[in-house]
């Protein structure tokens, strides 16, 4: 009789092992949900805005929808952005669940920037505790090119500093650049100035067999080279 008393408290205690576990599983769950952050739902993937150094500013939409409450929310740049990226409006105040907020980016170089990609994100997160991050970071890879002109099928990206001829383009001619206002009396580049034409010519109509026959016939004579040069270059 002992034993199967023995047997049967056995068999409650292993009955009650079984429902408790569940229990506790399903508790586990609904402490996690409970305590588990509000997030966001970006409306794309990645930004990848592009700005000419020196010029003027470029804009970019883009939105999130929060898939929960997030209260004090403020929007946050990468450090890597500063002087180059600003976002509007930055203090968000509480976002209710379902609401679709609109963020405009404004990208900006200065006109020493070279051509380069700045990459950073841009975070929602808890004015009062910034280590409360509300979803995912959006990441935004910044394009910073330079200014560019197109001549003869010819194109050239120059830095901003430098000062295109547009007269010379007007008329089909090379492309013409400097790096200063104006040139000094007479005709004369300033001190530390400096000009640069880039053109398209056609390569000689003549092979490299040719230019040896031609080459070998003048050397000998007065003026050879000079005369071989100018037959190619013709």
């Amino acid at each position: 009789m002992a034993t199967e008393n023995g047997e049967g408290k056995a068999v409650s205690r292993k009955y009650l092992y079984v429902a408790i576990v569940p229990v506790l599983l399903v508790f586990g769950s609904l402490v996690a949900i409970a305590t588990a952050p509000p997030g966001l739902n970006w409306n794309t993937a990645t930004v990848a805005p592009t700005v000419i150094a020196g010029s003027s500013s470029t804009t970019t939409t883009i939105s999130f929808t929060a898939t929960g409450k997030l209260p004090d929310a403020v929007v946050q740049l990468s450090p890597t952005f500063a002087g180059l990226v600003s976002v509007s409006p930055s203090d968000l105040g509480t976002v209710r669940q379902g609401q679709t907020i609109t963020l405009t980016i404004t990208s900006s170089a200065p006109a020493s920037s070279t051509p380069s990609v700045v990459q950073g994100s841009i975070q929602i997160q808890k004015k009062t505790s910034p280590t409360e991050m509300y979803g995912a970071p959006l990441q935004i890879s910044l394009n910073i090119t330079w200014p560019a002109l197109s001549s003869q099928g010819v194109t050239v990206a120059y830095p901003p500093a430098w000062t295109p001829d547009q007269q010379s383009l007007s008329l089909g001619g090379p492309i013409s650049l400097r790096n200063f206002a104006q040139f000094d009396h007479g005709g004369v580049r300033p001190n530390g100035g400096a000009e640069m034409d880039v053109n398209r010519s056609p390569m000689p109509q003549i092979s490299l067999t040719a230019f040896g026959r031609l080459h070998r016939r003048n050397q000998h004579t007065d003026g050879g080279w000079s005369e071989c040069n100018s037959r190619v270059l013709s």
